[in-house]
């Protein structure tokens, strides 16, 4: 539960100046790996979740695609 919060998160810093959104409207979803993935239509989200016996991070990049 950490994790996806820290992601949500993650996200939202990585977006919100390109894309005006609430913390709450983000989803992190897995795809069929289990990779943590962020769709947001017109943007490249790059995402990564770790974890550690206390501690979640997680990091988002998001680049405009052409």
């Amino acid at each position: 539960l950490a994790g996806q919060f820290a992601a949500k998160e993650a996200v939202y810093k990585a977006v919100h100046t390109m894309h005006p959104c609430f913390i709450s409207q983000l989803e992190i979803l897995r795809d069929e790996t289990g990779a943590p993935y962020c769709q947001i239509e017109g943007l490249q989200i790059e995402l990564s979740i770790s974890h550690e016996r206390h501690y979640a991070v997680a990091f988002a990049a998001a680049e405009i695609q052409a």
